[in-house]
């Protein structure tokens, strides 16, 4: 018996996974490998070195994920559920990051990353603000098919038009 098998096309959703790992892949390379990441002194509680660390080790990962789990089928049940336990991790890593952006790049010492490391300081702030969009769209998804499983409208008690013509 055949475990993979060829996928035969993509869906949106992943194209949205490659475009954004793609992006904050690369804007994570530049950052970490050009410029200067360290905001200030070493009792200075900002640290958006250890994010864009983060943010490339994690990205790295998930694009080798990417190759594995997008290009085949997998038939095996539980490797298909031990996959998608993995986007959950995923997702759940992503919300801890902007969390760690979040604290950081709004905190009282963030003038100090404006000023000693602003590539740094503008990689969190873009991350922020797409991955906060990202998730505010999927959560509204999310709102919207709760709403339509549990609050579907039936036509109990109606007569379609079509039934006597």
């Amino acid at each position: 018996m055949q475990e993979v098998e060829a996928k035969r096309k993509l869906t949106p959703a992943d194209g949205a996974h490659i475009f954004y790992t793609a992006i904050f892949l690369t804007a994570a390379t530049i950052v970490k490998t050009s410029y200067e990441t360290s905001c200030g002194t070493k009792s200075s509680s900002i640290d958006l070195g250890l994010f864009v660390d983060l943010l490339f080790y994690g990205l790295l990962l998930w694009a080798t994920f990417l190759i594995i789990s997008l290009l085949p089928r997998y038939k095996n049940e539980n490797l298909r559920t031990f996959l998608n336990l993995m986007d959950l991790l995923y997702g759940f890593y992503h919300i801890a990051l902007v969390i760690y952006a979040g604290l950081n790049f709004y905190s009282d010492n963030a003038a100090e990353c404006v000023d000693n490391a602003p590539q740094a300081h503008f990689l969190a702030e873009l991350y922020i603000y797409i991955t906060g969009a990202t998730a505010a769209i999927v959560t509204v998804g999310f709102t919207l098919w709760i709403f339509r499983k549990f609050f579907k409208h039936t036509n109990a008690g109606f007569i379609n038009q079509t039934d006597y013509v």
